[in-house]
């Protein structure tokens, strides 16, 4: 599986020789979850990730290369969140490993592929940790955080995060390992990343179509111009509906 391999490499190209802190998995330090969205009034928070101006976003890539996702960890370019005294830019990135046997080598291996590559998406959109309110588009790869005084003060950090994440991500079958990437120093080039964000998105829309039977005329096909920047994903279209 290759279709999100270029992202992988622009993106370790844009973060290559950057201060960076790794933290290995720990499943006995996650931050602890609500049972629902927790709101969190303007009131009762200390600052907000990626509000306004700022940058607020985030991708998701999956892989069956796991020279691109050696270990399950959370990585962090830039300021913890208990050193942020007011609001910063903010970028998540997750980077998945799955299965080979889930990857949508065949064509009969296509609606299984966009099944996962859909649910590890929907992981972000039930991430309710508590002092860490997660807004996050279905529309765009907009992302925004807003994180409470009384979070802080019991020690809330992007590892404990983090690991929230992966372990959330390692709950869906077909998942072997994840990476989770927060980017918040300021003379990163968000929008280079941001850039990357929009066509991880757009491989995961093509696929979700591509699961809904698009049609196999180039001409009329809504994804033609993402299926041809993007290797292995005109081979998963044609050969997906010429069985389906």
């Amino acid at each position: 599986m290759k279709l999100y391999n270029r992202i992988f490499e622009r993106t370790e190209d844009l973060l290559r020789g950057r201060t960076s802190v790794s933290f290995p998995y720990e499943e006995d330090k996650t931050w602890p979850l609500s049972e629902d969205y927790e709101m969190i009034m303007r009131k009762d928070s200390r600052f907000e990730l990626g509000s306004g101006k700022r940058c607020g976003a985030a991708m998701t890539c999956v892989t069956d290369d796991e020279s691109y996702v050696n270990e399950d960890c959370t990585c962090l370019y830039g300021p913890d969140l208990p050193e942020i005294k007011d609001g910063t830019d903010y970028f998540r990135i997750s980077q998945i490993l799955i299965r080979k046997g889930e990857t949508g080598e065949s064509a009969n291996d296509a609606p299984g592929l966009c099944d996962l590559v859909r649910d590890i998406d929907f992981v972000r959109f039930h991430v309710y940790t508590k002092g860490f309110m997660i807004r996050t588009s279905g529309q765009s790869v907009r992302e925004q955080v807003r994180v409470s005084g009384e979070a802080l003060e019991k020690g809330i950090s992007f590892s404990r995060i983090g690991n929230t994440f992966i372990r959330m991500y390692r709950e869906k079958p077909g998942v072997e390992r994840a990476r989770v990437i927060f980017i918040t120093a300021e003379d990163t080039d968000f929008s280079a990343l941001e850039a990357e964000a929009v066509r991880a998105a757009d491989i995961r829309r093509s696929l979700s179509g591509i699961g809904k039977g698009l049609p196999r005329d180039c001409a009329a096909c809504s994804i033609k111009e993402i299926c041809s920047e993007v290797e292995g994903l005109k081979e998963l279209h044609f050969g997906y509906n010429a069985t389906s």
